[in-house]
């Protein structure tokens, strides 16, 4: 395999993680009190693509391969719960 086949692969792996953490901050201010995120939109996007990153890792070392939709659903939740803890949903 050639580089430019493992740098395809390896975006494509975390392109999923990217778009999510891209789009949930945004989103997450829309739905919630905006004055409820202590962290600035980036941070957050950051910060979540972190742990989408490694809720794919692990389902990719669990599973076997990436693209189940278990490992989707994992991202999505994983993701989901770090934007919640971040904006400190619970106190609303």
């Amino acid at each position: 395999m050639r580089l430019l086949d493992i740098f395809t692969h390896l975006l494509n792996l975390v392109a999923p993680a990217m778009a999510c953490a891209l789009v949930l901050p945004w989103a997450a201010r829309w739905f919630l009190k905006p004055q409820a995120a202590r962290i600035d939109v980036w941070t957050q996007s950051v910060v979540l693509w972190g742990v989408g990153i490694a809720a794919l890792m692990v389902c990719l070392w669990a599973l076997g391969r990436d693209g189940k939709m278990a490992a989707y659903a994992a991202l999505v939740t994983s993701q989901a719960t770090a934007q919640w803890w971040m904006m400190r949903a619970w106190r609303t």
